[in-house]
């Protein structure tokens, strides 16, 4: 059985994040329980589910009203409570609602996507299927080592491996809140630095803060979501640190060998948009 959790915020990416993941579950042609958390106000996502697209008979859906208290992570542990009893032999797929619209993603993205978690099912692959990143750095969170991870805006993980991880995949509240806070100056204010290494703390402060490139929404000044935003990079974080530390792999859904002319095709594309 394939669980399929999709966390919508945004009402202006709800439709086509939806008919992308539905799109990946056709392709993957597996028995899929999809769960939608509404974590909006306006819980729009309802009248969409119901429509006719969803007709599936394989597609089992249902929705869950979202508490949004830690993003997408509080919505993604919210519908893995619907699931409950996990099993060990199912998969699962987590996506938000920006995983289509904040990165030059297509038609090639999703078929490497399908493809790499086609692998992870039949191969009986342990640990996580996404994108896989690295700064190059080695890194330090609650005594683990590491140095890349996946970003969790789409991933897919076997049902072993979230046992592993004690069938959650963030850290728990009350830690996170230990770790980290943001006062009105903007001031980051590190509690436990022992537990959260100085080249993370740095890599999470230039990313929400950058002379450069960063998070896309950087320049707003509003230190209750730039807090929001650091606590989901730390859980992001942990839990690759997780997968990890159990013997899991962190699988790229773009093999190695097409990492070279994927981004000549995306050079390619972006120049014919200019």
């Amino acid at each position: 059985m394939l669980n399929v959790i999709f966390v919508t915020f945004y009402e202006k990416y709800r439709q086509n994040a939806l008919k992308e993941i539905l799109s990946i579950i056709r392709k993957l042609d597996c028995d899929t329980r999809l769960v939608v958390v509404d974590n909006s106000e306006n819980l729009k996502s309802r009248e969409f589910i119901s429509s006719p697209v969803f007709g599936n008979p394989k597609i089992e859906v249902s929705y869950v009203s979202g508490s949004n208290t830690a993003w997408e992570f509080s919505g993604w542990e919210e519908g893995l409570n619907t699931l409950t009893p996990l099993s060990s032999e199912d998969y699962y797929i987590f996506a938000n609602d920006t995983f289509c619209h904040h990165r030059d993603w297509d038609f090639v993205n999703r078929a490497l996507f399908v493809r790499a978690f086609k692998i992870h099912i039949t191969k009986g692959l342990k640990g996580i299927t996404g994108d896989v990143n690295s700064k190059n750095l080695e890194f330090n969170l609650y005594g683990v080592k590491f140095d890349s991870w996946i970003s969790t805006y789409l991933f897919g993980i076997d049902g072993e491996q979230l046992k592993l991880c004690e069938n959650t995949i963030q850290l728990a509240p009350k830690k996170i809140e230990q770790l980290i806070s943001i006062n009105k100056n903007g001031n980051y204010l590190w509690s436990c630095k022992n537990e959260i290494c100085n080249n993370l703390q740095c890599h999470i402060e230039a990313w929400l803060s950058p002379k450069n490139s960063g998070w896309y929404k950087s320049k707003v000044e509003n230190y209750f979501l730039k807090e929001m935003k650091t606590k989901a990079i730390i859980n992001e974080k942990y839990l690759s640190t997780q997968v990890q530390s159990t013997g899991g792999r962190l699988n790229h859904y773009i093999p190695s060998i097409y990492l070279y002319l994927f981004r000549i095709y995306k050079k390619i594309k972006k120049t014919m948009r200019l």
